[in-house]
Order: C-alpha cells, then structure tokens, then sequence
C-alpha cells in the first residue's frame, strides 16, 4: 500500500511540474516576442549579435511552441526533460534581450522578472 501511494504521489508531482513547466515555456514566449517584436526598436536590433540572437530565438520560440501543441504519448519524465531543455534555452535568449532592454532603457530593473506559476 505504501509502495502505491508513493508512486500516485510521484506521480501528481510531476504531473504538476510538466504544467508548470508547460506555463513557464508559454510566459517565456510570450514576453520574449512582447520585448523582441514590440519594445526593442530597430537600432536595439541591428548588430550582428542581435540578428544571431533574434534568429536563435525565433526558432527557440517556434520548437517551443510546436511542443506545446504536441500531445504525443510520451512518458512523463521524458516530456518533462524536454520541456526543462526548451526553457532552458529560451533562457537564454531571455538574458540576452533583457539585457538589451535594460541597456536601452525601456525598463529600469528587470533582473527580477519570474515566471508566476500558479
């Protein structure tokens, strides 16, 4: 009986992890394409860094959300070690904007920004 409850337990809590996972890669995109396509203006953007990192993300954003969309079967631990890596990467194009936007101005102290997962 204990064996079973650990395992029903184990199992709510990485069910709840993939949706908070699932919440955090949507709130990534989301405020991600906010920054890049609607607060960073053209001069942000211009180097040859900036391009790379517009393009990397583009495509960090489009696989993202193409896995969200995806419902396959896979095992649950397998979808959350996905997931984990996509928001992984999305972190990255995250502190490379970020730090354009603090550079630029447009707002004063966003190291604290965090995804809420309700």
């Amino acid at each position: 009986m204990v064996a079973v409850t650990r395992h029903q337990d184990s199992e709510i809590t990485e069910q709840a992890q993939l949706e908070a996972l699932e919440r955090m890669l949507g709130a990534l995109c989301e405020y991600l394409t906010d920054l890049v396509d609607g607060k960073l203006v053209r001069e942000d953007l211009e180097s040859r860094e900036a391009r790379f990192q517009q393009e990397a993300f583009e495509e960090r954003r489009n696989r993202a959300l193409e896995f969200l969309k995806d419902q396959q079967g896979e095992p649950l631990q397998v979808r959350i070690g996905n997931l984990q890596r996509l928001v992984d990467a999305l972190e990255c194009s995250w502190v490379y904007f970020n730090g354009l936007a603090e550079a630029a101005g447009i707002f004063e102290d966003s190291s604290d920004w965090s995804v809420c997962v309700k």
